[in-house]
């Protein structure tokens, strides 16, 4: 009988030890220091290679500078008279600009922008204006642009997708003070005229969904759809002005605008 106990409690103990041995636990002292080592190894070598990846990736970091190049088309309208009847000129146009931006993290996901550059924004529409002509017929603007100092500010979030990569929205509102003014009567005959005055022509909101990516430990790439929600021109007395309404001289009406922002950031 105290035999078989004794196999008995020898084949349990047996038992147990395979299931430990199953699992990976060591029971000895040797066995338990090497099973610690390695384990501490590992961990050394997952915390390493976290921070690697972490460290990889510039766009984790608070902030940034960089380049933007905005490209906008615009489908726009201006109002005008003609023996007492109201005309309506549409026209289509592309704007673009470059600009110098800074970004720096607010609170978790959310930053701020601000930026300062140059933008020239173009309305393709026909209208009269005052031209400079010792004859003073009534001449016609084939198209007309502002050369602009445009300033910028916003707000925005952004979310980790990939391993280098991030998804952002932001609202951003910017300032248009042109310094140079171009009327073109002849695009063919490259007929012009050119003012340089200060005037404020201007601000416009957009809103910006875009996507980001790492391109090496400091420096990402990133490209935005450009969507404008409000858009507000002010008047030029450089247009006719009519009794009629108030409206005459506005610079244009956005009836649609939308466009793209490639950008190229260095982030510390």
């Amino acid at each position: 009988m105290p035999t078989l106990l004794f196999f008995s409690i020898s084949f349990a103990i047996a038992q147990e030890k395979t299931k430990i041995y199953e699992k990976g636990i060591p029971v000895s002292y040797t066995e338990k220091t090497e099973y610690l080592s390695q384990a501490a190894i590992a961990t050394s070598y997952k915390d390493v290679e976290e921070k690697i990846t972490n460290e990889s990736s510039g766009i984790d970091l608070e902030n940034s500078i960089g380049i933007s190049i905005p490209v906008i088309w615009n489908y726009s309208r201006a109002l005008y008279y003609a023996l007492g009847s109201p005309k309506y000129s549409n026209g289509r146009a592309v704007s673009y600009g470059l600009v110098l931006q800074y970004s720096r993290n607010i609170y978790k996901n959310i930053f701020g922008i601000i930026g300062v550059g140059y933008y020239n924004q173009c309305f393709g529409i026909e209208r009269p204006f005052y031209y400079s002509s010792p004859l003073e017929p009534i001449f016609r603007t084939e198209a007309y642009n502002y050369n602009n100092i445009i300033l910028q500010g916003g707000i925005g979030y952004k979310k980790r997708v990939y391993e280098n990569s991030n998804l952002q929205i932001a609202a951003v509102y910017n300032h248009f003070s042109s310094y140079q003014q171009k009327y073109v009567l002849s695009k063919k005959n490259h007929t012009s005229q050119v003012n340089n005055k200060k005037i404020f022509i201007g601000s416009v909101a957009d809103l910006r969904l875009g996507f980001e990516k790492s391109i090496s430990h400091n420096v990402s790439a990133g490209i935005n759809l450009n969507i404008p929600f409000y858009m507000e021109w002010k008047n030029d007395t450089m247009f006719y002005k009519y009794d009629y309404s108030n409206d005459t001289q506005q610079i244009a009406k956005n009836k649609f605008s939308v466009g793209a922002i490639i950008s190229c950031n260095y982030h510390f």
